[in-house]
């Protein structure tokens, strides 16, 4: 019978090699668990809120002026829908001058047309909607992070291209703001009234052209992306909110695949440590193990003594690695702040701690079975001893 009291008590005999083994499995099953569950939290909110992020029922993209062709097939929709509505955007990068700070500085530009957002709600710190800010066309609307470096405040003026704009409030939701791993500079929203006299966008110009469009049911959203589908360029894109091959929706589960798979890797080179830590473990127990085979254990009943020893180890490690996982979980939306969709609520999903059970427990019995079968070797080697 197995005596768990002279477990618990080797156990803490050894405690360097024990912390090591419990530090790696912290390590190697809490970062699993909070990017898996990362990955279900965005997922559900992808699946769920998808219209608000993607920002329309049909998505139209190009990083060129739109070809004719697709030019005509989106006025054949409005003629043949006429209660869909439409929304423009423009999006590019571009140095702004502020003449109060005598200054200039790079920052994101988006252009828009009156009917945006078509999904969502534009959160501004005045709490006013974004469309009574666009009535005076000489208004624009920047986050907080250009004013902070230009040293300006609302009310400032500041030079995008060739026209003279006023600040007048600040974006704290963009609802369907792109997704990208660097941020060149802040955002600035502009009326798309404005275009023609910024002088920006052109032929050459590096811009991102693209085109909302929101539906009142699925099936005009589907047969609206199979007809503009027929008429789009290499370079042009028609997707449906709900399409799995959505831009915003792929970058988002690239880049959670992409951490997933260094979690992966974090776990593997864990299990290598492993093997040595456990080696470790056994090589201080040599006397002990000695003892218990002079005094007529079976090899057997010394191999299940350790092994339920190591999973003892394993399971404190894990129970440790859960709860770092739930630590990181808290940390994530602040550090993939400008990765993630706004509003995404990130938890532990039950279904990920199964899994960091599950390859806590597979990863410490596959790297345990050289050290054990090292074990097992020096066992027989012992009992040869003790018969001569």
């Amino acid at each position: 019978m197995i005596n768990l009291k002279s477990i618990f008590k080797e156990i803490i005999q050894t405690k360097l090699q024990v912390i090591i083994f419990i530090f790696c499995l912290i390590l190697a099953i809490g970062t699993f668990v909070s990017i898996d569950s990362l990955k279900y939290n965005v997922q559900s909110f992808v699946e769920t809120d998808s219209k608000i992020i993607n920002g329309g029922d049909v998505i139209i993209n190009s990083n060129r002026v739109y070809s004719e062709n697709l030019s005509e097939g989106l006025i054949e929709i409005k003629d043949k829908y006429p209660e869909v509505i439409f929304m423009n955007s423009y999006s590019f990068s571009s140095l702004v001058y502020s003449p109060e700070a005598d200054s200039s500085i790079l920052s994101q530009i988006r252009v828009v047309s009156e009917t945006y957002p078509l999904y969502g709600e534009a959160q501004l710190e005045s709490g006013r909607d974004i469309k009574d800010v666009f009535e005076d066309q000489n208004n624009i609307i920047v986050e907080k992070n250009l004013l902070t470096r230009l040293g300006i405040n609302i009310g400032s003026k500041i030079k995008v291209g060739e026209k003279i704009f006023t600040i007048a409030d600040v974006i704290l939701v963009e609802p369907d703001q792109p997704l990208s791993l660097f941020n060149i500079g802040p955002r600035i929203i502009i009326s798309e009234v404005n275009l023609n006299e910024l002088n920006l966008v052109g032929e050459k110009s590096r811009v991102n052209y693209k085109t909302l469009i929101k539906t009142f049911n699925e099936d005009d959203t589907l047969e609206i992306v199979d007809f503009l589908s027929t008429k789009i360029s290499q370079r042009e894109s028609v997707n449906s909110y709900f399409d799995e091959n959505n831009g915003l929706k792929q970058f988002v589960l690239n880049f959670l695949f992409f951490i997933k798979m260094i979690s992966l890797f974090i776990v593997i080179i864990t299990g290598i440590g492993i093997t040595s830590i456990i080696f470790s473990y056994l090589d201080e127990k040599k006397l002990s193990i000695g003892i218990r085979k002079s005094l007529g254990e079976k090899n057997n009943q010394i191999l299940i003594y350790y092994f339920i020893s190591i999973l003892i180890i394993s399971l404190i490690g894990i129970l440790f690695a859960i709860l770092f996982a739930y630590l990181l979980m808290n940390i994530f939306p602040n550090v993939f702040t400008d990765i993630l969709p706004e509003d995404v609520k990130v938890s532990l999903s039950m279904i990920s701690i199964v899994k960091g059970i599950f390859i806590g427990l597979i990863i410490t019995t596959l790297f345990t079975l050289v050290p054990f079968l090292s074990l097992k070797k020096m066992l027989s080697w012992l009992a040869g001893m003790v018969g001569s």
